[in-house]
């Protein structure tokens, strides 16, 4: 999915908003579970035991998100310029529900890969069109994640040795976290928000990793797209504002 800017947007005084998003951190890590410990090895359902010795997340952007819910611009308010009742040429999105059109508020571009396995921090500074936020609810967050690689090993199951094991497949998703801040004339008049992106351990769950002397998987393997839906399905993104749960 794409995502479009808002435009032009009600403001408070020129080149000041109702809120400054001051801070985004964003918080990168794998959670392996408790039955091998902490030291990057996970046992799938198959019975295998994969040793991680990288995981690398290719990240895009994050963007902060609200729902147009009428798909009508937002009235003009009392501090508005003349130029709030337009609309902007964002680019329409894909209808969130029937009725609902999503829109970024703000977008922090990353452009970059993340190292999960050694619980990786960002602290994003950019922000588009501005960190001075107009007002709007914002109701969802975006984050659109790329290639991800991981290295290491693979033992148990039906395998008599341990074989290395590297992995290249394109995700090409964007994953989502609901969000409910309200920006407007009685605040906040500051924002800094926490990002958590987390890989569970069943990202190898449902993988014959037969009986090679390696096992090697890229975008041409007839299993990543196996692969690719179970490392979908153990990514989660959660934002929140700073000091929230």
């Amino acid at each position: 999915m794409v995502l479009a800017l808002l435009g032009s947007a009600c403001t408070l005084e020129s080149g000041r908003g109702f809120a400054t998003l001051e801070s985004v951190e964003l918080h990168a890590h794998f959670e392996p579970g408790a039955e091998q410990g902490d030291d990057g090895a996970v046992l799938t359902d198959l019975g295998y035991v994969v040793k991680l010795q990288s995981i690398r997340v290719q990240l895009f952007a994050l963007e902060l998100v609200t729902l147009d819910h009428e798909a009508e611009p937002a009235a003009a308010g009392e501090h508005c310029h003349d130029e709030c009742a337009e609309t902007g040429d964002g680019e329409q999105l894909e209808p969130h529900a029937e009725g609902e059109e999503a829109r970024a508020v703000a977008t922090l571009p990353i452009e970059r890969s993340v190292d999960a396995l050694a619980s990786e921090e960002l602290f994003l500074t950019e922000v588009k069109p501005s960190r001075e936020l107009p007002q709007a609810h914002l109701e969802r967050a975006e984050l659109g994640v790329g290639r991800i690689e991981l290295d290491g090993s693979v033992s148990d199951g039906d395998l008599t040795i341990e074989i290395p094991l590297s992995v290249a497949v394109d995700l090409d998703a964007h994953l989502e976290s609901e969000l409910d801040v309200a920006i407007a004339h009685d605040g906040p008049e500051q924002l800094s928000l926490h990002a958590e992106l987390s890989l569970e351990r069943a990202l190898f769950d449902g993988i014959e990793f037969g009986a090679a002397e390696s096992f090697t998987l890229d975008d041409d393997d007839e299993r990543a797209e196996t692969l690719r839906s179970a490392i979908l399905g153990a990514l989660h993104l959660h934002v929140a504002p700073e000091g929230h749960p």
